[in-house]
């Protein structure tokens, strides 16, 4: 029954991306990557290939569809076709100075919190668990985890920008290898590689008509560096290469895919705890300073794994209707940013920044759920109105007058022109 479930799901999974792709005609587009991933990794779980997992019950079969049912009716409802190529344009002055103060910021941040650490290149070290070397400095962290998003303004500045000034392309190419290098070696997180690499790969090729031949190797080789840096930073005799036994590669990837589906299943046969949106909206309470405001349940975990899958708090917070309400908000969101990034090349920008958040469905919330998920999605959309409006924001008198004075003034004027 279960395998039969499995290869319904990953069937219906790849037919929903096809019918989706006809009606956008974007490789890329957001609903039909959701329902794909979610489905095929779904499906893979609910074959139970592993010790640790428990059979599912009906609810959880109907909690499990539920969401791509609903992803699924907002894409055919919501997408069109993708325009044309986009034309190369003429950036402004005014985000070509904020996209470069904001890297100095971040790359000030990283490096600080590098020298904490005693510039260890974690990567490269015999620690059995590499994440104890890394260190984190209270409010300048966040600039360091801006790291990729600026990344990924470069790439799309590069991909995207009629001409190119003296030093452009070396700061653009600067702060993409910094990006890597800091994420690699110096915190070796899969999940800042995998964000960097999702949205290089959204910006490098929204808009455009993609060989499958060559979107498919990309996101294979995507998934096999993942695996491969899991193996580097864990040690061969940890249970994530030994959940299926006998295959520790394989288990390594269903390790951290599909058991994310059997915390979710244990909170369905446990049952919700009715926290209406604590869980699932947690980010924005934390944003403005009301975390301790809101009630928080334990998580449900399976040994050390507690990736909870995007539904998780979802389910927590509102039962099976959670799996349709919050889901219909946040892909709503989506849909407004698909379209405009079809219009504006500075929603492209969200939208890859958005990236990690709709290929790891199966992983957990990186949508809402906390204030580190929330923030740079602000940050990146205060990008965007800066790449779309900037000259207009010189109108108001008090941004105008300070940006004259500042960066209009000779000797720094010189400096901001080069770039």
């Amino acid at each position: 029954m279960h395998i039969a479930f499995g290869i319904a799901c990953m069937l219906l999974g790849a037919a929903s991306y096809v019918v989706l792709y006809q009606k956008s005609k974007d490789f890329l587009n957001p609903f039909g990557i959701t329902v794909l991933v979610w489905l095929g990794v779904a499906g893979l779980a609910s074959c139970q290939l592993s010790h640790l997992q428990t059979p599912w019950p009906a609810l959880m079969y109907i909690t499990v569809l539920l969401f791509p049912v609903t992803v699924f009716t907002l894409g055919m409802l919501t997408v069109r076709p993708a325009p044309k190529q986009r034309k190369k344009i003429a950036y402004s002055q005014p985000y070509l100075i904020f996209s470069r103060l904001m890297f100095l910021a971040c790359f000030l941040c990283s490096v600080l919190e590098w020298a904490k650490q005693g510039f260890v290149l974690t990567l490269l070290s015999d620690a059995v668990d590499t994440k104890a070397l890394v260190a984190t400095i209270p409010v300048i962290h966040y600039g360091t985890v801006f790291l990729p998003f600026c990344a990924m303004a470069s790439v799309l500045e590069w991909c995207n920008r009629a001409s190119f000034e003296k030093l452009s392309k070396p700061y653009l190419v600067f702060s993409i290898l910094w990006t890597v290098f800091h994420s690699l070696f110096i915190v070796s997180s899969r999940g800042t590689l995998l964000l960097l690499a999702m949205g290089t790969i959204y910006v490098v090729f929204s808009g455009k008509k993609v060989p499958f031949k060559t979107l498919v190797p990309l996101v294979l080789m995507v998934v096999v560096g993942f695996v491969l840096i899991s193996k580097l930073r864990i040690h061969s005799m940890s249970l994530v290469f030994h959940v299926v036994e006998g295959y520790p590669l394989f288990s390594a990837l269903y390790s951290y895919s599909a058991l994310s589906f059997e915390n979710l299943n244990r909170l369905v046969q446990k049952g919700p705890a009715f926290t209406l949106f604590t869980h699932s909206l947690g980010g924005f309470f934390e944003l403005f300073g009301l975390g301790g405001l809101i009630t928080r349940v334990p998580s449900e975990v399976t040994e050390f794994f507690n990736a909870p899958t995007l539904c998780y708090p979802f389910y927590e917070d509102l039962g099976v209707a959670g799996v349709v309400v919050f889901p219909a908000l946040i892909y709503g969101a989506v849909a407004l940013f698909y379209r405009k990034s079809q219009q504006k090349l500075g929603y492209t920008l969200l939208l890859a920044a958005m990236q990690k958040a709709i290929w790891v469905s199966f992983f957990g919330n990186y949508f809402t759920a906390s204030r580190s998920d929330l923030l740079p999605y602000l940050v990146v959309f205060l990008c965007v109105m800066v790449m779309e409006h900037g000259e207009k924001m010189l109108a108001w008198k008090p941004l105008g007058v300070l940006y004259t004075k500042v960066f209009m003034n000779a000797r720094i004027k010189k400096y901001c022109d080069v770039l």
